[in-house]
C-alpha cells in the first residue's frame, strides 16, 4: 500500500510530514531488564547468531516479500539450516536438543525480524513438532521430526471450534496446480 502511495522512495507520511524511514539493522538494542545478565555465554551465542542471521537474509527480503504478498524462497529450510525449527527435540530426532530460553530467545529474534516469520518457525515448533515428540509413536518421532526440523518438510496447524460446522473431519484437502490445499 505505501509502495502505491509514496513509490518505492523509503518515504512515509507520517503526522502530515513526509518523512524518510529508518530500517534495521540497529546498531545497538537496550537492555532495559539486565536480561544478559541472566544468559549463559551459550545463549547469548544463539541470540547473537540468530539476530545476525535475521540481518543478512529475512531483512534484505521482507518489504518486498511482504509488499508483492509472496514468501522468502527457502525460508523454511534455512530456518530449518540455523536450528530454528524445534530447537528443543532432541537431537536423535533431528533437533539440536536445546533448552525452552534457547528457543525463546531464537524466536524473540526472529520476531524482531519479521512476526511471519517467527510465527513460520513457532507454529512449526510448538504446534506441529512438539505434539510429535511428546505423544506420537517412536516410529512417528522418526518418521517426522527429521523432516520437520530439517524444514524439508512443512507442518500445519488447523483451529477448529467444535461448535461450528467446519472441523478436520470435514476437510477437503488435495493438490492443486502442485499445492497442497485445505
Amino acid at each position: 500500500m505505501l509502495t502505491k502511495l509514496f513509490g518505492n522512495s523509503g518515504k512515509a507520511l507520517f503526522l502530515g510530514k513526509t518523512k524518510t524511514m529508518s530500517y534495521y539493522p540497529l546498531k545497538s538494542i537496550p537492555d532495559y531488564y539486565s536480561i544478559d545478565a541472566l544468559l549463559t555465554e551459550e545463549h547469548k551465542l544463539i541470540r547473537d547468531s540468530v539476530r545476525s542471521w535475521v540481518e543478512s537474509f529475512v531483512m534484505p527480503q521482507i518489504d518486498e516479500a511482504a509488499q508483492n504478498h509472496t514468501d522468502i524462497p527457502g525460508l523454511m529450510k534455512e530456518l530449518g539450516n540455523i536450528g530454528a525449527l524445534g530447537p528443543y527435540i532432541p537431537e536423535e530426532y533431528g533437533g539440536p536438543g536445546l533448552d525452552q530460553i534457547s528457543y525463546g530467545l531464537i524466536m524473540q529474534e526472529l520476531e524482531r525480524g519479521d512476526s511471519a516469520v517467527r510465527s513460520a518457525a513457532s507454529v512449526q515448533s510448538s504446534l506441529v513438532m512438539f505434539p510429535i515428540f511428546e505423544y506420537g509413536s517412536e516410529e512417528q518421532k522418526r518418521k517426522y521430526l527429521p523432516k520437520l526440523a530439517s524444514g524439508d518438510m512443512i507442518g500445519c496447524f488447523v483451529p477448529f471450534k467444535s461448535h461450528i460446522e467446519m472441523w478436520p473431519p470435514m476437510l477437503e484437502v488435495g493438490l492443486m496446480g502442485g499445492v497442497w490445499v485445505m
